[in-house]
């Protein structure tokens, strides 16, 4: 991984129970509330919080090395050359040494009680590989947009065949995973939140905290981010068809999420992009009525209680 060799601990160093990953590239208005609120949880265990600082053009890397240089817990990762966000997760999570690894934004937020309730989940069920929660959508200043994400709750959390189905039914800020669970440790491509996770739910299911212990911010980067075009369309299906190879079994679960990109596209941009298809056909199996329901289902209550949310 270019400028970002993997950490190893000292044999007198005592291994972190929580690494805080924070990716940053130009969030010199956003990265000191973010590193702030993660600084400030209330802990029993000790953490470390690792900057990938991908060579900003803006002050972000000045402002994070100066936040290292006086708090013994922060350590900046910085490639030699801009690297993409890809590249940056990757190398930044495979410098981590804590037993649990929490992913947030640089333009994200923490709130209390975060890391030490998402921990003790994971001390109290062995069974899961990740545990996420809801989060509140904040503006660009800050201020609460009255929305949160997901809209409804996942009591029972999700496992791989339910992230196959429904797409990545939690903001990635809002997860907290088990160090081992992770074995995608390199990519030569882009590769998405979604299939970084569909690697690490392989080892188990995900819990669920149905309560707001962060903040999404939204802002014109993370629009562009947010961009569902053709590109990043292609991208996904191929991610899903790579995963389809590699797990046959859930066969249904790739072709009702299939339809549901082709139901959106006919809805939302009155075409449906031709390498949708392409995985409808290959993933195509007369199962696919329960997957397909429960998809709809999903993205049909989270559409209802967003409008009520924009209601009030």
């Amino acid at each position: 991984m270019p400028g970002h060799p993997t950490a190893k601990l000292k044999p007198s160093e005592p291994r972190p129970k929580v690494s805080v990953c924070v990716l940053a590239y130009n969030h010199e208005r956003f990265i000191g509330a973010a590193l702030s609120s993660v600084l400030e949880q209330e802990t029993p265990f000790s953490l470390e919080v690792i900057i990938g600082e991908d060579c900003s053009t803006d002050s972000t890397g000045a402002l994070v090395d100066a936040l290292a240089a006086t708090d013994p817990r922060v350590r900046v990762l910085r490639p030699k050359r801009n690297i993409g966000g890809s590249q940056n997760f990757l190398a930044t999570h495979n410098a981590a040494r804590g037993d649990y690894v929490a992913y947030m934004d640089g333009d994200d937020m923490m709130a209390p009680g975060k890391l030490a309730k998402q921990a003790s989940l994971l001390d109290e069920r062995p069974e899961l590989s990740a545990c996420a929660h809801r989060m509140r959508i904040v503006g660009e200043d800050g201020g609460d947009t009255g929305a949160q994400f997901p809209m409804v709750s996942l009591p029972e959390g999700f496992d791989l065949r339910r992230l196959i189905r429904l797409g990545l039914p939690v903001f990635p800020s809002s997860i907290m995973y088990r160090r081992k669970a992770r074995t995608l440790r390199a990519a030569d491509i882009d590769i998405y939140d979604w299939y970084i996770f569909s690697d690490i739910l392989k080892a188990g299911p995900a819990g669920y905290i149905d309560e707001c212990l962060g903040m999404y911010r939204v802002h014109g980067a993370s629009q562009v981010a947010l961009d569902r075009g053709p590109v990043m369309t292609r991208r996904m299906v191929g991610h899903y068809r790579e995963r389809l190879r590699e797990l046959p079994q859930y066969r249904a679960d790739f072709m009702a999420r299939g339809l549901m990109w082709a139901w959106h596209g006919i809805f939302d941009e009155k075409r449906v992009d031709p390498a949708v298809w392409g995985l409808i056909m290959t993933s195509a199996t007369p199962k696919v009525v329960l997957p397909l329901a429960e998809a709809f289902r999903w993205a049909r209550a989270n559409k209802a209680a967003e409008k009520r949310g924009r209601s009030k």
